[in-house]
């Protein structure tokens, strides 16, 4: 059973476009009546124009057609890339145009070509420039809208067709009063002739460059003109977010497509970095309208501040460690949090001295840090808490391993016991595996808490 189109004639964006088909068929026929009756160049010119207006229409429709249809598994970004090259199709089409009347305009000089001004023509270009005011406005409606580039080009197109129409219709009309001046009449209405359809042709070419510039660009994926800069600023603006990167942005037919990485604040929670992420894109779709967004979310590192806070706090009498650096900026300030450990046997006059000293040097080395904010916590070794008499009846209890050393600190709310042992080099791994994981069980249960063991087991070679 074959596949059933998703996209339907009756979509508003391929209507309004049938509509302003059926136009350009009318006038094509309208303006060829016309130049048969004149043979006027400008007539003519217009009447090429219109041809081109009837195809430029059929592209757009094809293009608008095409790019109407959803994303799918070949085209996950979807199709609107169809509407750009509909209208580069289209500005290709209006350059030919420009440079065949120019061609003829030259010729039409060297022979010295007039045309007969008819009030046909005169009626012809009225009406055109009334279908073409009517269509222009239907299509920008439309393209605004549905935020549509195919349409919005077709748009402008029609819109600078009244120009072209109002200035031929004037070489019409002066031609009909000059008509009744024939030793005027002649050798004027050649060069006013060809030099409004000259007029017509630049302006063609313009039309072409432009249109055909903001086609190309949109196809080699430039940035939407100036979105990037506002929405950075957008971002930056929202509570919690302390750093935007990798900003890019790029268009695909009434789709903006947005990718960011936005940092927060070191230990914030995946819910709360979440709702921020919500909050930016909240920002912008407000802004922007319903543009495809991906926010990707990192946590702040500060990496230059920390290696600099570290070096300092080493560097301070009294301070046996440091971790748990934490960097948080705010309006080109920083507020530095950190734990250090003293000795376990100071006294908190002694370690509210090492840590106002520390402080005082951080603030020193960086103006940048305003705020700094120090928990202090005693060194911990194995003799402190008699753990290494301990551990080792626990481990004389074990018949297959050695005792050799043992090491214990406290990082945080964390106790880590480092423990390395020997076992004769002929044991059973197994059996000697089943010794140790007793050893650890019954290091955590002495010590108590949150405690991390290692032991290591080295070959007994003696």
């Amino acid at each position: 059973m074959p596949r059933q189109s998703t996209v339907r004639f009756d979509d508003p964006r391929i209507k309004v476009a049938l509509i302003s088909l059926g136009a350009s068929v009318a006038l094509v026929l309208t303006k060829l009546l016309a130049y048969l009756f004149t043979g006027s160049l400008s007539v003519l010119a217009e009447f090429l124009h219109s041809s081109l207006d009837l195809l430029a229409t059929i592209v757009t429709l094809s293009a608008v057609y095409y790019a109407a249809r959803p994303p799918d598994s070949g085209h996950p970004y979807g199709h609107g890339k169809a509407e750009n090259l509909g209208g580069l199709a289209g500005a290709l089409l209006i350059l030919a145009t420009s440079v065949w009347i120019f061609y003829e305009g030259v010729d039409r000089l060297l022979k010295a070509v007039s045309f007969t001004p008819s009030l046909v023509a005169v009626i012809v270009m009225a009406a055109s420039m009334g279908v073409d005011y009517w269509r222009s406005r239907a299509l920008s409606s439309a393209a605004k809208r549905y935020h549509s580039q195919a349409l919005e080009a077709d748009a402008l197109h029609f819109s600078s067709d009244l120009i072209s129409s109002a200035s031929v219709l004037s070489v019409v009309a002066l031609g009909m009063v000059l008509h009744s001046f024939p030793s005027l009449a002649n050798a004027f209405l050649v060069w006013l002739d060809v030099g409004v359809a000259m007029f017509v042709a630049a302006y063609f070419g313009w039309s072409s460059y432009r249109l055909s510039k903001r086609a190309i660009n949109e196809l080699l994926d430039r940035a939407p003109a100036g979105m990037l800069k506002e929405a950075e600023m957008l971002a930056r603006k929202t509570a919690g977010v302390l750093d935007v990167k990798g900003l890019r942005s790029r268009r695909s037919g009434a789709r903006i497509f947005v990718d960011m990485t936005i940092a927060v604040a070191e230990g914030t929670d995946i819910s709360e970095a979440h709702e921020t992420a919500t909050s930016v894109e909240r920002s912008l779709k407000e802004r922007f309208g319903e543009i495809d967004l991906v926010i990707h979310i990192e946590p702040a590192s500060h990496e230059d501040i920390k290696k600099a806070v570290r070096a300092t706090a080493l560097n301070v009498a009294g301070v046996k460690g440091i971790h748990s650096v934490m960097v948080a900026e705010s309006d080109g300030s920083y507020s530095v949090r950190l734990h250090i450990s003293v000795d376990a046997h100071a006294t908190v006059a002694e370690a509210h001295r090492i840590a106002d000293e520390l402080e005082e040097r951080l603030k020193a080395s960086d103006p940048s840090i305003t705020s700094v904010n120090i928990h202090m916590e005693p060194k911990v070794n194995a003799n402190d808490f008699g753990l290494l008499a301990s551990v080792k009846a626990l481990a004389a209890k074990m018949h297959g391993v050695q005792l050799d050393n043992v090491s214990i600190e406290n990082i945080g709310r964390v106790t880590y016991v480092d423990i390395k042992c020997r076992a004769k080099a002929t044991a059973a791994l197994a059996d000697t595996h089943d010794v140790v994981t007793l050893i650890e069980d019954g290091v955590r249960e002495l010590v108590g808490g949150d405690v991390y063991v290692t032991v290591h087991t080295e070959p007994d070679l003696s």
